[in-house]
């Protein structure tokens, strides 16, 4: 084990340096704000009635965070597809957003090449691959993911393109003004969280000892239902650690029988209730129910608070926050964060495809 303030050891760790990307991700929203606001759009977008987040691993938890900021403004509907097929026939009326980091995805080519059937809006945003090869053919717009990073670590770059094309056609409101202050929010928050901040100021080192050979359960709900899951595959992909993620209030209505289990094995178990500020008076009866059950049962967990901030400041803050969390737990546990060899096996025993192909 790893005490997270012995620096000396970092680089043993993560020779690939994924602390320094880690540290890029304000700089990563930056350039994909200005990229996406310099691409033509067509004009007919703006008509749209339903927005098709298509991806898979963190292109696709891109379209769940983006669903969840438009929900509070109750604009349009936006569904995420993962998988092969279209769950339902497009029409001109949808906009489609197709987004996979190296382009050649097999699930998103499969989607890709349904939807271009159809005459719906159609976006694509890759870093190369086949993919941008087919949107260019098929006279569709192209913006390039212009960042050299693992797939997952470019989730701030594809969120800020996908709000951006949202605001655009006026499906989510994002201001200068807004995107900027919630940019210096993030920048300090990074300052917060790295490596050279001390364990005793660092609540993401803090939370990672608190998961320390644990599996985290998360409960996330309203503004953060989709960073629960964004949560759960960083600790998966960065500490090859088990965790779990469970959405409320839906929790309430049944895995919150399990809280007594937990209890027993609190050795073997650490919850997180993950809380977003300007909660509904609904969402807040549900969120003090859940922390009087986990204290009345005598559950090991804490209440990780978004600040008390912008909806946009609160998702590029809390994935930060995830992102170092995960980070530290890899080091604690003295696995190499950035390789996800496993992942990539798996992709050449059902696809013969290359490497960090999402």
């Amino acid at each position: 084990m790893v005490k997270l303030d012995q620096l000396d050891k970092y680089q043993n760790i993560d020779p690939s340096g994924l602390r320094q990307r880690l540290k890029d991700f304000p700089d990563l929203c930056q350039s994909a704000w200005e990229n996406v606001n310099s691409v033509n759009l067509p004009s007919s977008w703006k008509d749209c009635e339903h927005v098709v987040i298509c991806g898979m691993g963190g292109s696709a938890i891109v379209g769940d965070l983006a669903s969840d900021l438009v929900a509070l403004q109750q604009t349009i509907p936006v569904t995420v597809v993962r998988g092969f097929s279209l769950p339902f026939r497009l029409t001109q009326k949808h906009l489609v957003i197709l987004c996979s980091y190296s382009g050649d995805t097999a699930e998103t080519l499969s989607l890709f090449r349904q939807a271009n059937q159809f005459e719906p809006g159609l976006l694509v945003v890759a870093g190369g691959g086949e993919l941008s090869s087919l949107a260019t053919e098929s006279g569709h717009p192209f913006i390039k993911i212009d960042v050299d990073c693992e797939p997952r670590n470019a989730l701030g770059y594809n969120l800020m393109i996908v709000l951006g094309v949202l605001s655009r056609i006026g499906c989510i409101g994002i201001s200068e003004i807004d995107f900027q202050q919630s940019l210096s929010a993030v920048s300090n928050q990074v300052m917060a969280l790295c490596e050279d901040t001390p364990e005793s100021k660092n609540l993401a080192k803090q939370l990672a000892n608190d998961l320390s050979g644990k599996a985290a359960v998360i409960y996330s709900g309203g503004l953060l239902t989709g960073m629960g899951l964004r949560w759960k595959t960083q600790i998966h992909e960065h500490a090859k650690a088990i965790a779990f993620n469970e959405t409320i209030p839906e929790l309430l209505h049944n895995s919150i029988e399990s809280l007594d289990e937990i209890a027993l094995n609190g050795n073997n178990y650490f919850v997180l209730l993950m809380r977003p500020s300007g909660l509904t008076d609904q969402l807040l009866r549900s969120y003090e129910a859940i922390e009087k059950l986990l204290i009345r049962q005598r559950v090991p967990h804490k209440v990780v608070l978004a600040p008390q901030d912008s909806h946009i400041a609160q998702i590029l803050t809390m994935i930060v926050l995830g992102d170092y969390v995960s980070y530290y737990m890899a080091l604690d546990r003295e696995v190499e964060p950035s390789r996800t060899s496993l992942i990539d096996f798996g992709k050449f025993l059902t696809q013969g495809s290359k490497p960090n192909s999402v």
